[in-house]
């Protein structure tokens, strides 16, 4: 799932410099074997991820349509004056007019019962933050491009945005003031299963 999530991440990247999404596939996956030594296109579920990009990406690429003379920013790095929050937005696309809208892909499903994930709307909303403090440009669409479900938008709340940028802040000063001392730990299925250190916890 992690290697396919790359490419497919590579694969939006480059058919937004207009090139073909076969073609961009290939690319994605040539760069990940030379980076690898892994063939992603030997893996079961690679022609379901490539049939996916296909329905998918134009979806997205229709919206940015609507959105000439447009800044395009792709996993760019943002990060406060303060240096305390920092995120990389898959797609931040800033207007003329200083208006935003900040798109992150994902490959699996992002809602439960019709409603987007509470955690992705967390995370867009934290994106929408650092946008808004770091490019001076105000958050109007805050989306995920789902490889299962398409475009799925939140609203772009400025009181949501602010509270989990405060959130942010406050669990960070949190851990440095426990820093050297042990982190309290808070494990569990969803918050251990990326984390490269859960054999040995």
């Amino acid at each position: 799932e992690a290697v396919l999530g790359t490419v497919a991440h590579r694969t939006i990247e480059l058919a937004l410099d207009e090139r073909n999404i076969d073609d961009a596939w290939s690319q994605g996956c040539s760069e990940e074997e030379a980076r690898t030594g892994i063939d992603p296109m030997g893996f079961p579920a690679a022609r379901r991820t490539l049939l996916r990009l296909r329905k998918y990406v134009p979806r997205l690429l229709e919206l940015l349509t609507g959105m000439p003379d447009s800044e395009r920013l792709p996993e760019t790095w943002l990060e406060t004056a303060d240096k305390a929050l920092g995120g990389k937005p898959d797609l931040v696309v800033v207007s003329p007019h200083h208006t935003a809208t900040v798109i992150d892909y994902k490959t699996g499903l992002v809602t439960t019962d019709g409603e987007m994930k509470s955690d992705y709307i967390r995370q867009l909303l934290f994106y929408g933050a650092l946008v808004d403090e770091c490019l001076q440009a105000i958050p109007e669409t805050l989306a995920l491009l789902s490889l299962r479900e398409g475009v799925i938008q939140v609203e772009p709340d400025s009181e949501g945005m602010a509270e989990v940028a405060a959130e942010a802040r406050a669990w960070r000063s949190q851990f440095n003031d426990r820093v050297p001392g042990a982190q309290p730990a808070n494990a569990s299925e969803e918050n251990c299963q990326w984390c490269r250190f859960a054999a040995r916890c």
